[in-house]
């Protein structure tokens, strides 16, 4: 069963991968990215395979720890509200 802050994470609320949004630095380091699998794939065609497989399972992490940060970050910042809300003491 989901906890509340998977369920605010899987509602898309707040997408993290809107492609308008990311920016220079990022596109430039997915066109090296996929320069450097062009150039895997042409040095080693029969481990296309492999590869593919590589990065399905490094998509899962990314979305764990993407999952993760969000979690930790939201707690974080409902800490901090709790606390400007409490009296001065």
């Amino acid at each position: 069963m989901k906890n509340i802050l998977d369920e605010l994470y899987d509602s898309g609320l707040f997408h993290l991968t809107k492609l308008a949004d990311v920016g220079d630095e990022y596109r430039k380091k997915m066109e090296q990215l996929l320069k450097v699998e062009t150039e895997l794939l042409k040095a080693f065609p029969d481990c296309e395979d492999m590869l593919n497989e590589f990065q399905s399972v490094e998509i899962v992490l990314n979305d764990l720890s993407n999952r993760y940060e969000f979690s930790i970050g939201f707690r974080l910042g409902a800490q901090l509200v709790l606390e400007m809300i409490s009296p001065i003491k």
